[in-house]
C-alpha cells in the first residue's frame, strides 16, 4: 500500500491506528499531519474529530495522549460526505 502521509510523520501512538484507518479508505488521497499542541482535552486518546471543510479536502482535530494534532486530510468533494460519515460511525462525536 502506498504511504499517504506527507514529510511529516511523527504521531503519538493512541493516533498511530486511527491514522491508519483514514490511510486504509480509499476516498482519502492524502494525508497532511499539521502542528502538535501539548494540550489537555475530554476525549478519549485516538479520537478524530471534523473541523472544517477547507480547499480540496477537510480538516480534522486528532486527539493523543499528549495533546492535539491538526490534520488535513485530501478528498474529493464527491467523496466528502461518504468519509464524514464513517468517521461519525467511527468515534460517534
Amino acid at each position: 500500500m502506498k504511504d499517504k502521509k506527507g514529510k511529516h510523520k511523527s504521531v503519538d501512538k493512541e493516533l498511530k491506528p486511527s491514522i491508519s484507518w483514514l490511510e486504509s479508505l480509499p476516498a482519502v488521497e492524502k494525508i497532511v499531519l499539521g502542528l502538535a499542541e501539548s494540550a489537555r482535552h475530554s476525549y478519549t486518546p485516538g479520537t478524530i474529530r471534523y473541523q472544517m471543510d477547507t480547499l480540496g479536502g477537510i480538516k480534522i482535530k486528532a486527539y493523543g495522549g499528549r495533546g492535539v494534532m491538526d490534520i488535513y486530510i485530501k478528498v474529493s468533494d464527491e467523496n466528502k460526505e461518504g468519509l464524514l460519515e464513517k468517521m461519525r460511525e467511527r468515534w460517534k462525536v
